[in-house]
């Protein structure tokens, strides 16, 4: 029991004594409308949106490139090595 009291009272400590984290964020230049998902690989970065839009980023999200848009809604992105796969909302499943 005197255990318990000890770990509940340094947990306690610990938690008062914490001070909150902001984490800055900053806007990449991928200003399209609702991006439904962001797929990271080693190289790229991979954005889908509901306009019906993919695009790539070779530069951490500085600068983008749209490799396809077939106007209706993407619903997810997969990729298989070197394939990227766009399912969308009525329109079928794109490969790039």
């Amino acid at each position: 029991m005197k255990n318990l009291l000890k770990l509940l009272s340094v947990s306690f400590c610990i938690l008062i004594g914490m001070k909150p984290i902001h984490a800055q964020w900053t806007q990449t230049a991928l200003k399209q409308g609702a991006v439904v998902e962001i797929i990271v690989s080693e190289d790229k970065l991979i954005a889908g949106d509901w306009g019906g839009g993919v695009f790539i980023s070779y530069t951490g999200g500085t600068s983008w490139a749209e490799v396809g848009n077939w106007h209706s809604e993407v619903w997810s992105i997969e990729m298989d090595g070197s394939n990227i796969f766009a399912g969308t909302a009525g329109s079928g499943v794109y490969l790039h």
